[in-house]
């Protein structure tokens, strides 16, 4: 069970109390809020270089994995073998293989700071051709929330710059949504 602001909530149908199979959020961000009057323009913003707002959906868990489970049974092997991967903030770039249905995107991710299997943080970023319009939101992520859900996260690829930041506000905002059993 979640418990969420309605301004956060980006679709009007869906504010309503009760259960629902989805809750899509539009978050201005790192203040983790919803829309209100002052925030207006950046809510308006559509420059990739400047947005900081947020799309969250939330759902029933729908996969074994969440993106950073992903990461060695599947995009490991979706990997572009052709170019090489690089580092960009600390975290590994690996271009992965149209060949695989990813078409101009980019997997970033960062290994676990204790060392464990799963990564600290990984997004898919779509890098669009030279000459190409850039993205509003370009990266997503996702990752389980709680016992059953999942959170679709999708964020302006400038995020990637303090990764670590992004990542410690999101794990925070999502567990301040879950209404606690007792």
């Amino acid at each position: 069970m979640l418990d969420v602001p309605e301004n956060m909530i980006r679709h009007e149908a869906q504010r309503v109390p009760g259960v629902t199979g989805r809750v899509d959020l539009r978050l201005y961000w790192p203040e983790r809020s919803g829309y209100r009057l002052a925030l207006a323009d950046a809510f308006s913003d559509t420059d990739p270089e400047t947005t900081q707002t947020v799309l969250i959906s939330i759902a029933k868990r729908q996969w074994l994995l969440d993106m950073a489970g992903r990461l060695e049974l599947v995009y490991a092997k979706a990997a572009d073998a052709s170019v090489a991967s690089r580092s960009i903030h600390g975290l590994t770039a690996v271009r992965l293989d149209p060949a695989h249905g990813y078409v101009d995107e980019t997997l970033y991710f960062a290994p676990s700071a204790d060392g464990g299997a799963l990564p600290a943080f990984i997004a898919r970023c779509n890098e669009p051709a030279a000459g190409a319009t850039p993205l509003l939101l370009a990266c997503e992520t996702d990752l389980f929330v709680g016992e059953t859900l999942e959170a679709r996260v999708r964020f302006p690829a400038h995020f990637l710059a303090d990764w670590a930041q992004f990542r410690s506000e999101l794990d925070a905002f999502l567990a301040a949504l879950q209404v606690r059993a007792g």
